[in-house]
């Protein structure tokens, strides 16, 4: 948060999106706005519905990280058909292993 901070991004943890979800983290600077979703425990359908309800509360981009690559594989296949071009235009979905070299 701290960094996020120093970069000049207001940054928030549990924001409430007022549409019944909850964004991890809160990222917003010179306009946009980021979503990020920390996948640890979950199951695809959970983590595809808090992709929608961050979608639906306006955020530019969300970035969905998992700590499990299998789930995020099983996430990526349930995401088919769900999202339109331009939406999916708009989600990243990254491994943990492969964030966790950025700060080695």
């Amino acid at each position: 948060m701290e960094g996020a901070r120093a970069k000049g991004y207001k940054a928030e943890v549990e924001r409430d999106l007022g549409n019944g979800g909850i964004c991890d983290v809160h990222l917003e600077k010179g306009g946009q706005r980021i979503a990020v979703e920390v996948a640890v425990l979950s199951k695809p359908e959970r983590e595809t519905e808090h992709i929608k309800r961050c979608l639906d509360a306006g955020y530019d981009r969300v970035f969905n990280i998992f700590a499990d690559e299998g789930l995020l594989a099983k996430t990526q296949e349930a995401m088919t058909g769900l999202f339109s071009d331009k939406e999916m235009a708009r989600i990243r979905l990254f491994p943990l292993k492969k964030l966790e070299g950025l700060f080695q």
